[in-house]
């Protein structure tokens, strides 16, 4: 555990020094500079910059970005109570107050516990069995996973990234993977005992306690996954999920104007607002799903700092930007996971308590896996 804290916490430490820093090797290499200077005397960052760039955003837009953030809040609890219906009908506000209670223990814990409090949480209000429970959020997370290979490959599809950025190699494993993933969900869905055989014999290649870990989760993906092919409303999954990204991608179309970056003093960007917003939403996706410290700081700011350098957008605008972009969702997570978690009577201290015990019976439990 600890040993998992410091590397996240390491990942998004070095994601924030390439958010902050520029690096001069080549100064330090011919003697130019010392180590000291070449790793930490040139920061992106320009205060006086930084303040006027804040000072000027227009504050309509990104109250309408803060809005169309709210509506994905909306669609993605919809998401949720469609996948929990076959476990038990749930109340939507139920399920909306509990996603959001989770989504701020995310940006204050590590390793995305918010997931398993969430779990946890819906089993206790709703009465469901906390296996179901975990099951609807193993595969919300699998169809976030599937939307945003997708949304790669699209990227790749209508954006040209300078060639020592992305290599074919690179787009060719991307649709291998997206066509892997797609083939996992419908043997899970339509062959369980099939993949599980699988999965028994391709863990057996692993050590035992690799191997226990690993089929404990295809184990709970399988159980995701029988929940959706139970659900039957897979046009309404497939809608929300779409509905979910073009919010997102509406957010940072809205960010651009906010930011004044359609005012034609950014070449690159006229007539390619929606383009360049598809490509800023695709990194900071991926930056989100690095593994790194809560809230995703760092890996998020790094990961759309360089999107928006793809479209010349000096550092002066890029960092407030990114920073504004971030701050966006997560003020509003937190404030709403805060209310919650007060109207419901709850303290986040004992729900990691009840968390923790309750993972502790489950280990204590006979282990089907175990041979």
């Amino acid at each position: 555990m600890k040993t998992r804290l410091l590397a996240t916490t390491l990942i998004s430490l070095f994601f924030l020094y390439l958010f902050i820093f520029q690096t001069d090797l080549q100064g330090w290499l011919n003697g130019n500079s010392s180590i000291l200077q070449a790793f930490f005397g040139h920061t992106r960052i320009n205060w006086r910059d930084l303040w006027s760039t804040l000072g000027s955003i227009d504050l309509r837009f990104l109250g309408a970005a803060a809005i169309l953030f709210l509506v994905s809040e909306l669609v993605r609890a919809w998401r949720w109570q469609l996948l929990v219906l076959p476990v038990k009908r749930t109340g939507y506000h139920l399920l909306f107050a509990i996603m959001n209670i989770g989504y701020m223990a995310n940006n204050l814990l590590p390793f995305r516990l918010g997931e398993l409090i969430r779990a946890h949480l819906l089993g206790k209000e709703a009465g469901i069995s906390r296996v179901s429970a975990l099951a609807t959020v193993v595969v919300e997370r699998v169809l976030d996973m599937l939307g945003l290979l997708l949304l790669v490959c699209l990227t790749l599809a209508l954006f040209r990234f300078p060639p020592d950025t992305v290599r074919p190699g690179i787009i060719a494993g991307l649709v291998v993977l997206v066509l892997l993933l797609l083939l996992a969900l419908l043997g899970g869905i339509f062959l369980r005992r099939t993949t599980m055989r699988l999965a028994f014999a391709l863990a057996g290649a692993f050590p035992r306690r690799w191997r226990r870990s690993i089929l404990k989760m295809i184990d709970a993906f399988l159980d995701g996954l029988e929940i959706l092919r139970s659900a039957g409303h897979y046009f309404s999954l497939l809608v929300s999920t779409v509905l979910l990204w073009f919010c997102y991608l509406g957010i940072t179309w809205l960010t651009f104007y906010a930011f004044h970056l359609n005012n034609g003093d950014y070449p690159m960007l006229q007539g390619n607002l929606a383009l360049a917003s598809l490509v800023v939403l695709t990194l900071s996706s991926i930056g989100m799903a690095i593994p790194s410290a809560p809230g995703a700081v760092g890996t998020y700011h790094a990961s759309t700092q360089l999107a928006l350098s793809f479209f010349a957008v000096p550092s002066r605008i890029a960092i407030p930007f990114a920073i504004i972009l971030h701050l966006t969702s997560y003020i509003i997570l937190s404030l709403l996971g805060f209310y919650y978690l007060w109207s419901m009577q709850l303290r986040l201290r004992d729900v990691r308590q009840d968390l923790r015990e309750e993972q502790q019976d489950r280990r204590n439990q006979p282990d089907k896996f175990e041979r």
